[in-house]
């Protein structure tokens, strides 16, 4: 099984078990063409902290969301700056915690596209506020 393979169905069986949460609405997603490689670039122990919040931001529901502090990803990380959007398909980029209370401690970004779903594009530390802006193409949904 390839990687991209193996981290879909790993999302995928987190996200049915979150399905029973009170407003739970799974949303369809695509693998980032960079996400894996940030992952791995975070070491073995945290693959599986990072792919419970990805199943949280999938799952939608707003308990979910709101204990990872989901929000929207700005421009110069400033609360009052716009939101990060992409050019070539008015995606707009979020954030959330995949840990807390640690140094340095990461966070998933990713896109929601205009038609709702999602594209999982970095896992970073807290300080690094870019997302990749490339799109790998349609051919992985859920």
């Amino acid at each position: 099984m390839d990687i991209e393979r193996k981290l879909r169905a790993d999302i995928n069986a987190l996200v049915k078990e979150r399905v029973s949460t009170p407003g739970a609405h799974p949303r369809s997603f695509v693998i980032g063409a960079h996400f894996a490689n940030s992952l791995s670039q975070c070491g073995s122990k945290h693959r599986v902290k990072s792919l419970r919040a990805c199943a949280d931001v999938i799952a939608a529901a707003p308990e979910l969301l709101k204990s990872r502090s989901d929000h929207p990803l700005r421009v110069g990380g400033c609360g009052t700056k716009p939101v990060t959007a992409r050019r070539f398909d008015g995606a707009t980029a979020r954030r959330c915690k995949v840990e807390g209370n640690v140094a340095a401690a990461l966070r998933l970004h990713y896109w929601v596209l205009p038609d709702g779903s999602l594209e999982l594009a970095s896992v970073n530390t807290h300080d690094n506020m870019t997302i990749p802006a490339c799109r790998r193409d349609r051919r992985n949904p859920q």
